[in-house]
């Protein structure tokens, strides 16, 4: 079986998510199987049990917080936060500051089932939540995966000394989880400026793709 992967960068409301779509329905269209692994989707389970288990409800239904993005932002009842300050207070400040690895073994366990449990010729697994440094490398350089930075700051790839020197002061008012990989960013048609229309996006998205498949034949 021919495993391929693929990571997508990019700091909240960049496109992460639209990105990964059409993607997904690109490769799926092309007759290749796709699995979509969230860097969060641990988090996201065990938060989503405890949800259930405060307010009563089917496990379905509290994972709706998680994974719905105008549901993120909702204050779950009983609980008197949003589902992204869970996942942020849990899954970054808390578990990180045991293990800055622990979601990197998660996802590796994951590989290993998926590698297990499919049976087809060629398969693109999609990491669509990359936010971390380890995350980035563990996809870029133990993984060999394609890399796409996704923003909507025309500025966030600046070379200027005076913008970058700006732009890494006011990354410090935001939360560690946003701050974004674009530093890591060593390839020039790995960025994607996402500012006009989804088209225009997905023209970009597939240029990319199709380069580095080429680049990898």
């Amino acid at each position: 079986m021919n495993i391929k992967y693929i990571g997508i960068c990019g700091t909240k409301g960049s496109g992460k998510t639209t990105a990964a779509n059409i993607i997904i329905n690109e490769l799926e269209r092309n007759g290749n199987t796709v699995v979509v692994l969230p860097f969060a989707q641990g988090i996201k389970q065990i938060l989503a049990t405890v949800v259930s288990m405060i307010n009563n409800m089917s496990y379905n239904e509290a994972l709706k917080y998680f994974i719905t993005p105008e549901l993120k932002e909702v204050i779950i009842p009983k609980i008197n936060a949003t589902a992204r300050n869970m996942m942020i207070a849990f899954g970054t400040d808390f578990v990180r500051s045991i293990n800055n690895d622990l979601w990197i073994e998660y996802i590796q366990n994951e590989l290993d089932k998926i590698a297990y449990d499919y049976d087809v010729e060629n398969l693109y697994v999609i990491f669509d939540d990359i936010r971390f440094e380890n995350e980035h490398n563990f996809v870029q350089d133990n993984l060999n995966g394609i890399m796409f930075y996704i923003t909507r700051d025309k500025w966030e790839f600046s070379k200027n000394i005076f913008v970058k020197a700006v732009r890494y002061i006011g990354r410090y008012k935001k939360h560690k989880s946003e701050y974004g990989v674009h530093h890591l960013c060593n390839s020039e048609s790995s960025k994607i400026l996402n500012l006009t229309t989804k088209e225009e996006l997905a023209e970009k998205v597939l240029n990319k793709l199709y380069e580095d498949k080429n680049d990898n034949t």
